[in-house]
C-alpha cells in the first residue's frame, strides 16, 4: 500500500485495532496515511487510537506509515467482488499515466494469452 490509488467501485474500510485480544483499545502506534480528491495534493491523516477508516470511492489514498511501539492489526477490506485500482505512474519525460490493477486482469494459467475469468480451475487441485 504504497503508491497512491483509488478504487472507483467501492468503498474500502481500514481496520486498525490493537492485537491484546480482548482490549483491543491497547494501542500504542501511530499509523500516517496520506488521502485527498487530487494526488497532488494529499493530507496526511495522523491516526493514534483504534479506529475503522472508511475510504469512499474515487479517493485518493496511500502510502500507509507505521510507527508500531506494541502490536496492531491491521486489515483492508474491500467490499467489491473482483478487487480493483488506479493508480498513477511517473513516466520519464515527466508526465504522468493512470494505470488500472485488479483481478480481472490477470492471465488464465490454463489457457494461455487470455485474460482470467476466476473460474477456480487453478485454485489448487481443482483442474
Amino acid at each position: 500500500m504504497e503508491v497512491p490509488h483509488f478504487h472507483h467501485a467501492a468503498e474500502e474500510y481500514m481496520i486498525i485495532l490493537g492485537a491484546n485480544f480482548p482490549n483491543v483499545f491497547d494501542f500504542d502506534a501511530e499509523v500516517r496515511i496520506e488521502m485527498g480528491k487530487d494526488p497532488d495534493r494529499m493530507e496526511t491523516m495522523v491516526i493514534t487510537k483504534p479506529c475503522v477508516l472508511r475510504i469512499p470511492p474515487n479517493l485518493w489514498h496511500c502510502p500507509v506509515e507505521f510507527k508500531i511501539r506494541k502490536p496492531l492489526i491491521f486489515q483492508a477490506a474491500y467490499l467489491d467482488g473482483t478487487w480493483s485500482k488506479i493508480l498513477r505512474r511517473a513516466k520519464p519525460d515527466g508526465t504522468y499515466e493512470y494505470l488500472y490493477e485488479g483481478d480481472n486482469v490477470r492471465l488464465c494459467k490454463e489457457r494461455p494469452g487470455e485474460l482470467c475469468t476466476l473460474c477456480g480451475k487453478c485454485f489448487g487441485g481443482n483442474s
